[in-house]
């Protein structure tokens, strides 16, 4: 697929299609949580009810607990127990699902982002060349303009792009950092301190 004439309008427009499509598939997917949302609330709610029935009905005789009343609001908690760990579970099945979702648009944006450099070195031109209000994503300068106003984050001060970590000290000036400034290659399992935080907490043990 060439970036000229045609060609590149039609780049452009599968692009921008499937970017498009990213708010129709989440919505879809919130709009199903929410749905679950609203079972799960409603069955908290009675199972709350039932649940105070019976420990009024505890504070009685043993009679009273024995009584078929009695044993039919037990089963029924339990069962509305049973349902709201499923609904949750679904709430959960789903929300992974959202995550899959702009995942999968994020691959392919990368996917689209590695074509148009190839193109772009098809056509002889530098990917890399750098101008003023240019923006640099993971190595490589896009001409996008930078909004002052945006936040920069990490050692390296630049902007959020890319996946990004945060430093588990509340107390860290800086939070957030990119994978490739700190040599992470994916999120690290517990607790992660950036560099400086890290040997701040080394000199206080130290002490």
């Amino acid at each position: 697929m060439r970036l000229n004439g045609t060609g590149n309008a039609t780049y452009l427009e599968e692009l921008v299609k499937n970017l498009s499509e990213v708010p129709k598939d989440i919505y879809g997917v919130f709009a199903l949580i929410g749905e679950l949302d609203v079972k799960c609330k409603a069955t908290t709610d009675e199972m709350t009810k039932l649940s105070k029935q019976y420990l009024s009905k505890s504070k009685r005789t043993l009679k009273d607990l024995q009584s078929e009343e009695t044993q039919d609001m037990i089963v029924k908690i339990e069962q509305q127990h049973k349902d709201c760990i499923k609904l949750s579970k679904e709430k959960l099945d789903l929300a992974n699902r959202a995550y899959d979702v702009v995942d999968n648009h994020i691959r392919r944006l990368d996917e689209y982002l590695s074509r148009f450099e190839s193109e772009l070195r098809e056509t002889g031109q530098d990917m890399n060349a750098k101008s003023d209000g240019t923006k640099e994503l993971d190595g490589k300068d896009l001409d996008m303009p930078i909004d002052p106003n945006e936040p920069t984050y990490c050692i390296c001060h630049r902007v959020s792009f890319g996946e990004m970590v945060a430093c588990d000290n509340p107390e860290c000036k800086i939070e957030w950092f990119h994978f490739e400034c700190v040599d992470l290659k994916k999120q690290p399992k517990g607790r992660w301190y950036c560099p400086e935080c890290t040997e701040n907490l080394k000199k206080k043990r130290k002490i």
